[in-house]
């Protein structure tokens, strides 16, 4: 069994952001083994003032489709 490190290999900087809306991070989640619908992929987007997370199925990794989505 590998040892877990007890510290972090750089120091951590926390994003600051004082305005909702103003900055986010967006993550494709995707080709889901077995699609039970249409959408074979996914999209997990958090506002980092709020840390308010949506997670919307997509159905291509297009730019249209997440510029509808934005």
């Amino acid at each position: 069994m590998k040892a877990v490190p007890k510290q972090p290999v750089a120091e951590m900087t926390p994003v600051l952001c004082a305005v909702p809306f103003a900055m986010w991070g967006i993550d494709l989640v995707g080709q889901f083994k077995k699609p039970t619908t249409k959408y074979k992929d996914g999209m997990v987007v958090v506002d980092y003032f709020s840390k308010w997370v949506e997670e919307i199925p997509i159905r291509n990794t297009t730019a249209e489709d997440i510029e509808d989505f934005i």
